[in-house]
């Protein structure tokens, strides 16, 4: 009889620490994917900035060639 409880008692303890160490896996999962989404947010964001600021630089240079004229007054 005692065996029984023990072999019970055993394999119910194994039976918990199993689960508890499955859900402290998928926490430090789900906690990883959150650290990426926001890193791939913060590149996604910085990079449109760049982007955004080269366009905004070449839309300026472009409208200051029209203005000053051409290749040949921009020598002078």
């Amino acid at each position: 009889m005692l065996a029984i409880v023990v072999t019970a008692w055993t394999t119910g303890t194994a039976v918990r620490q199993r689960r508890l160490y499955t859900e402290q896996l998928a926490a430090q999962a789900e906690e990883r994917a959150r650290a990426e989404a926001a890193e791939r947010l913060r590149i996604a964001r910085e990079l449109r900035d760049v982007i955004g600021h080269s366009l905004s630089t070449i839309a300026v240079q472009a409208g200051a060639e029209r203005h000053v004229g051409g290749a040949e007054e921009q020598r002078r």
